[in-house]
């Protein structure tokens, strides 16, 4: 029962806030004691479980099946531990409800974790509420086709439940990908708990049912379609893995808890179009850091974001008319009233904005951050819990204009200290549930304050009193309340001067005032005088203080560290030069202008005292020269004139003798050059080299002049030099223009000089031209002509091929059967015969022999006879022991022919010849007990499949086997023989009528199991939808009485489908064309017309028509239409024949 209540009350119980909630009616208080059905002393393992004027019993073999027999209801429980098999809980794996039971009760089979499997029977039209609720074992579920209604959190918390499976003849529900829908797929009921990390809701649904994704923790990931208009409550509930989630605009409202606890989601995107945000919708996202509400929304419950502690932000569309947000809080429109501060807000402090005249419900509710918050006037109410669990508060003032106070408003603050709350105002119930100081307070007409009570917890004797409450000045305390007044500023209605007293209306003692002080800066030094300090001045008692706060007196102002004294800036020591005076180092007071000997202006003096003459040139004896004359340098440090480059004495150079390739020029004063060395001159050292031709393989030279020193040039001047490269006269062919040729490949031009080749190009061969025309009997020759030089090549052409015209029917000879081409001889689809076990057709008398023909069991060829010998006289038929059979009987059989005890074969069961293991399968061999014939062998899958029994290994006849406990030969004694037709999409499974078998049952081997996926009274079943390509695996059983076949009585059959392309044809008085839909994987597709009984091919295409053209009209066709697929054409019957009549002229 615990969990059940948890679910119910989980939304409201997480907040621990004052909100009512109503339990469903069915839950009493009896329901959480000991309340209904008696827990026996002892577990019994039969009873009855029927409700009231139904014959229900339950009973649990010792293998954990639990059996739910008879007809009508069964009972309703109300907790976990009401069922009337609860002591035997534990023992439970399977749960079987046969035929006749049309009620599962509520909470039927609660918290059965050991349950792994369930069969429901068709009988069943309801399932109540929480009939399978935390049923941890169940993976899949099967719901009948009679079920009408199932009850609330039937399937809830079931973990590992990963596909609830729902009967296609079921009016009211359906199934898709093992998700639970209405019958119209309209409504999404429940997605199984076990199911993938990521869902897309199909386009079909419009309404999300309420807990339908309960609890889905593997969730990661969900896309709602824009058909869905509601989301029901609690629908996300518990899913801990989703990530983000996007709301369309065709939901208008999300529901009451719809993602409570969907502690990973990081985004939520609400698309325009939602209108209301129900109690509780995102309560507990931890993670969810911010909220955009579109224009759309007119209604958000302010417990919508509760328990949201990782929200920092709200933001709400500029365009809504509703709300508005301010750095990240919620408000109505005209932000007068507050709706939620996020919970997840780091900051400590938050000032209401002005304009704000009510805080809603649950406004700040567990903001635990917040240390202190600003109320401003023209507050008005505070709604219920609007700061409940704000344990980081430390003082709080309600300003005057407030007049309400909700319930719990300020409920477990338990860090605040003192709380101002105006008189006269409706406070709710425990309102202000904390151990603070409280200070109740009025405002007169003046707006003053008085203090009119203070409340102290246990412990504390006074409170501190702030100068101001609410922005109004506090001016008197009631004197019932003065003696707990701790720390405050004295007020008094007569002035209180420095030298004269006035009584506190706070405290009620005599004080004195304040000093009335004026400000004086600091004043800096001057030359002659010291700096002062800064301080104060009171103007009533004349005394000087050092603090604005008059608490300092102090009677001397001047400044000790701020002395008169000079401003003194320093000139250092310069030298002096040739030309300029020098001086030695002194200062410059910046304020009197003196000047000083020493840095601290002790010692007065004058420019004239400080300077230093200039010292005059000494000149050099030597030459300085440049490119035009000569002169002599001071050769004193620091000279102007050498510095600054002036030329004292200068004279222009005197040029010696001109100059040689290796001689310069220079200045006969000073020996300046005044020219370089012409160096080598190349005009006089030249050689000239005469001309070298080219020819075709080697390079040739130009004339040209060489001098001695190496380079050339191409004058006897030595102008222009030249390199080697570019004398080079290059090697070359003379080619014709005429295209040869000697092969097949290419074409090129000849040298007229040594025959080279060259431009060597292949051939550009037009498309060729049949010169020779094959037949069916001759080759024939195609000519191809370069366009270039005009050469040809030959290729030869094939004889012309055949076109099979098939005959349907098969034709035969002692080799084996094949189709006929009525042009060919070649033997299409040859195989070679499959002999049956022969029948004598002449029997045999006294004085003639017999005859036993073999024949063909495809085609019908007699193979061979032999004889049967002549009976002797007097013939006795001697049968023998040894039995002889074919695929359905066998019997006894005289050497004459004659038969006896025939009889159809009886199977033994199946024999393991080899068994499978852990990961390797089996082989189970089916064969007749009595004679031995095998007859069929089946792979056993892997150990570990629970749908296959363990048999023994028989051993063959005449031993017989002891049969599995299960199986009853005396009622099962048909074997079933399955025979398939695949047609497309579709395959039709057949077989012979069982005498007394009520109802046929048809499994598919789906998953390493077999599920039922048919039943049916007929002796066939048409299954439809299967893809292409696809093998697949079928099974039939049948009932007697209230008792199944076991599956050795059963032949499986296993099917390949491939869709035949289905033609349509339509006509013209003198063509008809052909269509036909695509068929899957077809490589390609082939025409054939059927006349006089042959299929004859008429062409091959990848399209999906083809027209034929010239025939006769007022005609009729035929023409059979086929599809490659796998390697291999679908097969040709009549049935695919389409015939067509062209119009009349």
């Amino acid at each position: 029962m615990k969990k059940q209540i948890k679910r119910i009350t989980a939304v409201a119980a997480a907040a621990a806030l004052a909100i009512s909630f109503t339990f469903p009616a069915e839950l009493g208080l009896a329901d959480f004691g000991v309340g209904g059905n008696a827990i026996a002393a002892s577990a019994a393992s039969s009873g009855n479980c029927g409700d009231s004027g139904s014959n229900v019993t339950w009973s649990l073999d010792d293998n954990g099946t639990l059996t739910i027999s008879g007809s009508g209801k069964m009972e309703d429980c109300y907790d976990e531990c009401s069922q009337p098999w609860y002591d035997n809980l534990s023992d439970i794996t399977s749960v079987v409800i046969e035929p006749g039971v049309t009620y599962i009760g509520k909470f039927a089979f609660f918290e059965h974790s050991g349950l792994t499997s369930i069969t429901i029977p068709s009988s069943v039209i309801s399932i109540g509420d929480c009939a399978f609720e935390y049923c941890d074992g169940l993976t899949s579920i099967t719901i009948p086709d009679g079920v009408t209604s199932i009850g609330k959190y039937a399937l809830a918390g079931c973990t590992r439940l990963t596909s609830i499976n729902v009967n296609e003849n079921n009016q009211n529900y359906c199934s898709v990908d093992g998700v639970l829908f209405d019958k119209g797929k309209t409504t999404l009921i429940t997605y199984p708990n076990g199911k993938g990390a990521s869902y897309i809701i199909p386009s079909s649904v419009t309404s999300i049912e309420e807990w339908a994704f309960y609890n889905c923790s593997g969730l990661t990931s969900i896309t709602i379609p824009s058909s869905v208009t509601s989301i029901g409550e609690s629908a996300f509930y518990g899913c801990t893995g989703l990530t983000g989630i996007t709301i369309p605009s065709s939901v208008t409202s999300i529901a009451m808890g719809a993602f409570v606890y969907c502690r990973s989601l990081t985004s939520i995107t609400i698309q325009d179009g939602v209108t209301s945000i129900e109690q509780k919708a995102f309560f507990g996202c931890t993670n969810l850091a911010s909220v955009t509400i579109p224009n759309s929304v007119s209604s958000i419950d302010c417990t919508a974001f509760s328990g949201c502690s990782g929200l920092t932000n709200i933001t709400v569309d500029s365009n809504n008319p509703v709300y508005c947000s301010e750095s990240g809080v919620l408000f109505n429109k005209d932000k007068t009233t507050l709706i939620y501060y996020p919970f997840g807000k780091t900051d400590s402090n938050y000032t209401i904005p002005d304009g704000v005249t009510a805080i809603d419900e649950f406004a700040f509710s567990g903001c635990s951050k917040l240390t202190s918050i600003t109320i401003p006037s023209g507050v008005n109410s505070i709604g219920n819990s609007a700061f409940y669990n704000c344990f980081g508060l430390t003082s709080i003032t309600i300003p005057s204009s407030v007049n309400y106070i909700g319930n719990y408003a300020f409920y477990n603050c338990s860090g605040l200290t003192i709380i101002y709350i105006p008189g006269g105002i409706t406070i709710g119930i425990d309102a202000f549930y904390s151990t603070a100081a409280k200070i109740t307070y009025t405002v007169d007409s003046s707006n003053n304050v008085t203090i009119t009570s203070i409340s102290l917890p246990s412990g504390q004797n006074t409170v501190d009193i702030l100068p101001e409450i609410d922005g109004k000045t506090v001016v008197a305390v009631d004197k019932n309340f003065q003696p707990y007044v701790g720390n405050h500023t004295c007020v008094s209605s007569t002035a209180a001067t420095c030298i004269n007293k006035a009584t506190c209306g706070i405290c009620g003692q005599d004080y004195y005032g304040d000093h009335d002080l004026s400000h004086h800066d600091a004043v800096p030094h001057t030359c002659t005088a010291d700096g002062t300090v800064e301080y104060w001045e009171c103007s009533v008692c004349g005394k000087k203080f050092s603090d604005p706060n008059g608490t300092n007196e102090i009677t001397n102002i001047a400044d000790p560290n701020d002395p008169a004294r000079h401003s003194l800036v320093k000139t250092d020591e310069k030298a002096p030069t040739c030309t300029d005076n020098g001086n030695r180092a002194y200062w410059t007071c910046t304020e009197c202008r003196n000047i000083f000997s020493d840095d601290a202006g002790l010692n007065p003096t004058t420019l004239a005292d400080v300077t230093v003459s200039a010292t005059g040139h000494t000149w050099s004896n030597d030459w300085s020269s440049d490119g035009t004359g000569h002169w002599h340098d001071c050769v004193n440090a620091n000279c102007p004139i050498t510095e600054n480059n002036q030329k004292v004495g200068y004279a222009a150079h005197t040029p010696g003798d001109e100059a040689t390739e290796t001689t310069p020029q220079t200045c006969d004063v000073c020996g300046y050059e005044l020219a370089p060395a012409l160096g080598h001159i190349h005009a006089n050292h030249l050689t000239f080299i005469a001309e070298v031709p080219e020819t075709c393989t080697a390079d040739g030279v130009k004339a040209h002049y060489e001098c001695e020193c190496g380079k050339l040039f191409a004058d006897d001047q030595a102008a222009t030099e030249v390199t080697l490269e570019s004398l080079k006269i290059a090697a070359h062919h003379t080619y014709g223009t005429d295209w040869e040729s000697d092969n097949d490949d290419d074409h090129y031009h000849i040298c007229s000089v040594c025959s080279g080749k060259a431009d060597v190009t292949p051939h550009s061969y037009d498309s060729g031209m049949i010169t020779i025309p094959a037949t069916e009997t001759t080759e024939g020759v195609k000519t191809y002509t370069c366009s270039v030089c005009h050469h040809t090549k030959t290729e030869t052409v094939p004889k012309l091929s055949h076109t099979h015209s098939l005959s349907v029917d098969y034709s035969k000879d002692e080799t084996g059967h094949w189709h006929a081409c009525s042009g060919c001889t070649e033997k299409v689809d040859f195989e070679a015969h499959t002999e049956d076990s022969g029948t004598v057709t002449v029997q045999p008398t006294e004085t003639t022999e017999g005859i036993r023909v073999y024949s063909c069991t495809v085609c019908g060829y007699v193979t061979r006879t032999e004889t049967v010998p002549a009976l002797a006289s007097e013939h006795t038929h001697s049968y023998g022991t040894a039995w002889k059979y074919d695929s359905t009987n066998h019997w006894h059989e005289c050497s004459c022919g004659e038969k006896t005890d025939i009889s159809q074969h009886i199977s033994n069961g199946g024999v393991i010849t080899v068994p499978p293991t852990a990961t390797t399968t089996g082989v189970r061999v089916y064969s007749c007990y009595i004679c031995g014939y095998a007859f069929r062998t089946e792979t056993i899958p892997a150990a570990g499949y629970d749908h296959y029994p363990t048999y023994p290994s028989y051993p063959i006849y005449p031993t017989y086997p002891t049969y599995p406990v299960f199986l009853t030969p005396g009622v099962f004694t048909e074997e079933l023989t399955v025979n398939a037709e695949a047609d497309g999409s579709r395959v039709t499974l057949s077989w012979d009528e069982v005498q007394k078998a009520e109802k046929y049952y048809v499994y598919q081997y789906k998953d390493g199991r077999y599920v039922k996926i048919k039943t049916t009274t007929d002796t066939s079943v048409t299954l439809k939808g299967l893809k292409n390509g696809e093998t697949y695996k079928f099974l039939v059983r049948y009932s007697i009485g209230r008792k199944l076949s076991p599956m050795t009585y059963s032949y499986n059959i296993t099917v390949k489908v491939y869709y035949k392309p289905i033609a349509k044809a339509a006509s013209t008085e003198n063509s008809v064309k052909l269509t036909w839909h695509a068929v899957p994987n077809a490589q390609k597709y082939a025409i054939y017309k059927y006349v006089d009984g042959k299929a004859v091919k008429l062409c091959e295409t990848e399209k999906l028509s083809v027209r034929i053209n010239k025939l006769a009209p007022d005609t009729e066709y035929q023409y059979i239409v086929r599809a490659y697929v796998d390697g291999k054409w679908t097969t040709m019957t009549k049935s695919d024949i389409v015939t067509v009549n062209t119009d009349a002229e």
